[in-house]
């Protein structure tokens, strides 16, 4: 292990030709301790045991042994293992860390629009016993300041580079991106899996072109990331393949994934996803039963003009479905049915109308409450009213169906 104890003015030089950076900074009077870069990993195990998202980095020394406290957990703080991930969380996520989880379609993971850019930190060091521990944080937030000041150690911070993480991330073996197909395009995709929350999760990135070939070698982030499969107290669950995701304004299902044991990604297929059945449509109220809401960094809860313009398109979408199944399909259904599925029908389109009649109150309550209170405390989403009037749409078309279909059960008394 390095000598830890350096002269301040010594030690800038020494961290300067090793590729770190070195700053005394005063905050409220006080100096930091700043870690510097550093090729001098204190234990090889600490990369070893770590999760494939954690394989690529920088390490970093602080110029002391540095107290660590935090829960239940005391012992000296002296390297940091620095790696870079993506993930499309919403910071929100914190908020449902103790939420019931959806092992099904993963309702409690409070997905974003906007990908994150996540830097995973390894705080190293040693216990009393000099064995060798660590701890894992993160920072979830694509506008990332450069410094992660570290839970459990005060005065002291890491001094990240995003363009170095990038370019240590870009050699590691487990983030080659492939060509894979879409079903109505080809896209680039990178696998991943992260330790995150208390769980892993098995991502796909996905890229438009291949991120290797980007002009001048810019940090890039991928357009879309998908959470596939996530690891709950030892076991791990598939998302229900029925849940689409958003890849550039479009959506679509995953129809293969694999993967070695480690986590890598070996075959990746999806095609475009197709409105549901009518069947399904009435018992889903709008396109949030179908497709997973987004929370966004943009505007709060949904997003701005990009991902709401999807949403009404999604609605519409819903609407023409209806009364193309209303022109075709409902002569055929109701030419055969009975007087009990009859009634059996009107009564699940009856509910189906009372809950877009809901939705819709709660989309013009919102649009109306904003209109009284402060502009930056918004409640509607974005197109909330453009949105009601579909949902409108969807009453009207639903209602004709019900009459359709209540004359066949009157006709069968």
């Amino acid at each position: 292990m390095a000598f830890r104890c350096r002269i301040l003015c010594l030690f800038a030089v020494l961290a300067a030709l090793c590729g770190g950076c070195f700053d005394l900074e005063l905050e409220s009077g006080s100096s930091y301790s700043i870690a510097y870069a550093t090729d001098d990993p204190m234990d090889p195990a600490v990369v070893e045991k770590a999760p494939i998202s954690q394989k690529h980095g920088i390490y970093y020394e602080f110029p002391s042994w540095l107290d660590y406290s935090c829960r239940d957990e005391s012992w000296e703080a002296g390297y940091a293992w620095v790696s870079l991930a993506f993930l499309s969380l919403h910071h929100k996520v914190g908020f449902d860390e103790k939420a019931t989880k959806d092992l099904v379609r993963f309702r409690d993971l409070v997905e974003g629009v906007e990908v994150q850019t996540i830097v995973n930190v390894r705080v190293v060091g040693r216990d009393k016993n000099q064995k060798t521990v660590w701890s894992d944080q993160f920072e979830l937030d694509r506008r990332l300041s450069g410094k992660f000041y570290m839970r459990g150690v005060e005065k002291a911070y890491i001094p990240y580079d995003l363009s170095g993480l990038a370019a240590q991330r870009a050699k590691s073996p487990f983030h080659i991106p492939f060509e894979v197909s879409l079903g109505d395009r080809k896209a680039w995709a990178i696998g991943d899996r992260l330790w995150f929350m208390g769980q892993y999760l098995d991502t796909v990135e996905l890229y438009p072109n291949d991120p290797r070939k980007n002009a001048g070698g810019a940090f890039v982030i991928p357009s879309a990331v998908w959470i596939l499969a996530r690891c709950v107290d030892g076991k791990w669950y598939v998302r229900d393949a029925s849940v689409p995701y958003l890849f550039e304004d479009r959506a679509y299902v995953v129809t293969r994934h694999e993967r070695r044991d480690d986590g890598g990604l070996v075959a990746f297929e999806a095609k475009p996803w197709k409105i549901p059945s009518f069947d399904e449509l009435i018992d889903g109220v709008d396109s949030e039963a179908f497709f997973p809401f987004r929370w966004s960094w943009i505007a709060n809860p949904e997003p701005g003009e990009r991902y709401a313009d999807f949403r009404v398109r999604l609605e519409e979408a819903i609407n023409y479905k209806l009364i193309e199944w209303k022109a075709e399909g409902m002569p055929k259904l109701l030419a055969g049915m009975k007087h009990e599925e009859a009634t059996k029908l009107a009564v699940r389109l009856e509910k189906a109308l009372l809950k877009i009649d809901l939705k819709i109150r709660q989309f013009k309550d919102a649009v109306d409450e904003d209109a009284r209170s402060d502009p930056k405390a918004k409640k509607a989403p974005a197109r909330a009213l453009d949105r009601a009037h579909l949902l409108d749409q969807r009453k009207a078309i639903l209602s004709v169906i019900l009459a359709a279909v209540k004359r066949v059960a009157a006709g069968g008394q």
